[in-house]
Order: structure tokens, then C-alpha cells, then sequence
């Protein structure tokens, strides 16, 4: 049993393999945001602080959304756009 898994839950075959996948596709992406953003000439100093407000508005309003949804699948891009927003927030804070 898997330590992620709740007890009294089963998940089929395929659902863990897309579990495993998006988490894969989170990090990656995240790393990418990261990366691209150390690359990118820009001053933080000025606009920082308004980048941080923007992106924590699009976080607030993706955790709504998949807070409603009843898609696996729109959960997990959900999941991933959050991801890649706050990896950029962590290095924009940084």
C-alpha cells in the first residue's frame, strides 16, 4: 500500500500511472518556470511585488476551480498551472 493512498481506498492501475505521470509533469514544468525565470533580464526590485499579487490572484482562483470541478483531468491541469505559478512565485520571492 502506497503512503499516499487513503485507508479503504483502491485506485486502479491507470489512475496511479496519471497520478504518477502529472506529478512528473508538475516538477518538470516547475523546474522549466524556474529555470526560464533565472534566464529572463528583468527588474524584480520593481515589479515584484505587483508579479507576486498577480500570480497569488490566479492561484486563488485555480484552487476555486478545481475545488468545484468534477473532472479528474481538469483537476490535475489545474493542479499543474497552480504548480508552475508557484514555483515562479518561489523564485520571484527569492
Amino acid at each position: 500500500m502506497n503512503s499516499n493512498m487513503h485507508i479503504g481506498t483502491r485506485f486502479s492501475k491507470e489512475c496511479m500511472l496519471l497520478s504518477h505521470f502529472m506529478l512528473r509533469v508538475f516538477y518538470f514544468t516547475g523546474a522549466a518556470t524556474s529555470l526560464g525565470l533565472g534566464w529572463l533580464r528583468f527588474n524584480w526590485q520593481v515589479m515584484g511585488e505587483a508579479t507576486l499579487a498577480v500570480c497569488s490572484i490566479i492561484e486563488g482562483t485555480l484552487l476555486v476551480m478545481s475545488s468545484v470541478t468534477k473532472s479528474m483531468v481538469v483537476a490535475y491541469i489545474l493542479y499543474i498551472l497552480f504548480g508552475v505559478i508557484y514555483h515562479t512565485m518561489i523564485t520571484v520571492a527569492k
